[in-house]
């Protein structure tokens, strides 16, 4: 996990990638994005990439 300063912008550019590319998740992978993601008020995901409301193809195994 990168610097506490960077961790919001790089989950939430993680969660685009794989939105974008129809890539998986693991459950331990989203549990952690959750985790991080739940302490960025003020980050920008992409529409629909939000792990807690994942779309169809944004699937944790």
């Amino acid at each position: 996990m990168p610097p506490k300063a960077y961790r919001c912008t790089y989950v939430a550019a993680q969660v685009a990638v794989k939105k974008k590319y129809g890539l998986w998740v693991t459950s331990a992978e989203k549990a952690a994005m959750i985790k991080v993601l739940s302490t960025c008020s003020k980050q920008a995901l992409p529409t629909g990439g939000n792990p807690t409301n994942a779309p169809a193809r944004f699937h944790a195994n």
